[in-house]
């Protein structure tokens, strides 16, 4: 399979996930900013039903898992999805929300979710394939 060709990636799943969440949420709490809460959560959980429909509707992903900050999506062999585009929602997505995304991607769940959390581990608000991770 050769995906040097314009950074395309056909079969594949996503793992994406939202960044520090937790300890904004967690902030919010402590510093008793109960209108801030609410604002972060009603924007975050928009952002993400933005997110979820994007990728079904105008991207043709079949999302396997969508929960909290996270979301799990599997594209068939002949769907085509490039970094730009996974780039693209990730700036809007941050537009939306005010937080970032980092992102996975592999050809098998567990190649996604290894490059996701090098993602994460490289900083957060990136996106890492899986070979990415193999060839480090």
């Amino acid at each position: 399979m050769n995906r040097h060709l314009d950074n395309m990636i056909p079969s594949f799943y996503v793992a994406i996930d939202g960044d520090n969440i937790g300890r904004k949420i967690e902030y919010f709490i402590v510093t008793d900013q109960l209108q801030k809460l609410t604002s972060f959560s009603k924007s975050y959980h928009n952002a993400m039903q933005w997110l979820e429909r994007t990728l079904r509707f105008k991207l043709n992903a079949e999302i396997v898992f969508v929960g909290g900050d996270s979301l799990l999506a599997s594209f068939s062999e002949n769907q085509i999805l490039s970094i730009k585009d996974l780039e693209s929602l990730k700036i809007e997505f941050t537009r939306m929300s005010e937080t970032t995304l980092s992102i996975g991607i592999g050809e098998t769940l567990r190649h996604a979710y290894f490059a996701l959390k090098l993602a994460k581990a490289k900083g957060r608000d990136c996106i890492e394939r899986f070979e990415d991770v193999s060839n480090d």
